[in-house]
């Protein structure tokens, strides 16, 4: 009596607390289905300024006051993201620029294949 429940508390321990914890790699991936057509939220190519990829999000034809207001809070959040990473980039690119040619002017003056 006492090995088997010994040996069932040994199972009971090892289904709590297992020797290795395998992780599962997550896919997300939004569809959202509607009654007949299928609505599926679009990631175009990246930016060349910002670097970030554009989303369209899909508006279904049954969205409650709560999908409408995270849906556009998104869109809002997507505009925001976009345009602060385009006017960095470009602020960061003419900064580099300048900071080489004014390196280049003092370190090698008499090089001009520098």
């Amino acid at each position: 009596l006492l090995d088997s429940l010994l040996q069932e508390s040994k199972m009971m321990f090892r289904l709590i607390f297992p020797r290795r914890v395998v992780a599962v790699p997550r896919i997300i991936h939004r569809n959202l289905q509607s009654d007949k057509k299928i609505v599926e939220e679009l990631v175009g190519p990246p930016d060349p300024v910002s670097n970030l990829r554009p989303y369209k999000f899909e508006r279904r034809h049954n969205e409650t006051k709560y999908e409408v207001k995270l849906r556009l809070l998104r869109q809002d959040t997507q505009t925001f993201n976009q345009n602060f990473w385009k006017e960095h980039n470009t602020k960061f690119k003419q900064g580099r620029e300048k900071y080489m040619n004014m390196l280049k002017r003092e370190k090698y003056p008499n090089e001009k294949d520098k």
